[in-house]
This record gives C-alpha cells, structure tokens and sequence, in this order.
C-alpha cells in the first residue's frame, strides 16, 4: 500500500494486460492518422470542385468569345488554344466528353449532364459537394427550399 501512495501511477496500470493496452494505442494511433487522411482529401476534393467550376465557367466564356470572333469574320486561334488547354485541365480532375460545335462552340458534359451548352452561351450547371452518411455510405441530398 505505501507503493501505490508514494505512486499512483501503478494503480493506472495495475490489472491491465500491457499488450491490450499497446493494442488500444495502436488502434487510437491509426484512427487518428485516417481522420486525417480523410481531412485531408476532402480538402483537396473541394479544392478540385472549385478548380473545375472555374474552368467550366472559362470554357463558357471562351465559346462566346469564340464565337463572337468566327461570326465577324475573324479568327480566334487564340481563344481556341486557350479553351483546348482548359478542357485539357478540368479533363484532369473529371470524366467529361466535350463536343464542337458547328459554331465554333464546344459543349461539355459530365456524367451524361450538360455542364457547358453553346446555345445557353454559359456554364448550366455546377459542380457541388454532396455530404455522405457514414452510417449507410449514401448521400445525403441537401433540402429543397
């Protein structure tokens, strides 16, 4: 008894086996280090959710601008280089297919949904993050107002 007064710390450990204590930490170690996996790359899925929605929103503009150039007789050489390097770059974060257009424009979609239309002249639509439930892996649709 004069042990355990003179160090407490014995009664934490006493009657505990150490390699289920080291187990217990070890599980606390890899669950910590998943969290922040898991931070981590929703970080970076918003990251690329906003880069996507920029490069949606300039291929729109570069169509418009494309085709505001080719209908005045011009030549937008440029302007089409330029939107060729951005589909380039959201074709690196998305599955998309792009299609010209016999006005110059080129329309983009992804999944089967049309992202960037020529005759809208805009991006219709964008990308958005969509919560999931842990408990059951599906995703929670945000509410309707």
């Amino acid at each position: 008894m004069q042990t355990l007064s003179t160090n407490p710390a014995i009664f934490q450990t006493a009657g505990r086996d150490p390699s289920a204590q080291q187990l217990a930490e070890q599980f606390n170690q890899v669950s910590s280090g998943l969290a922040t996996v898991a931070s981590n790359l929703n970080t970076s899925i918003q990251s690329d959710v906003a880069a996507s929605n920029q490069d949606l929103t300039q291929i729109a503009l570069l169509n418009q601008q494309i085709m505001e150039a080719q209908s005045s007789g011009g030549t937008a050489n440029d302007l089409v280089d330029e939107r060729e390097k951005t589909i380039e770059d959201l074709a690196g974060k998305v599955n998309l297919t792009a299609s010209a257009q016999p006005d110059g424009a080129i329309n983009v979609t992804i999944g089967g949904v049309n992202m960037v239309s020529a005759t809208q002249r805009r991006i219709v639509w964008r990308l958005t993050l969509v919560p999931m439930d842990r408990s059951t892996s599906r995703r929670q649709m945000p509410a309707r107002r």
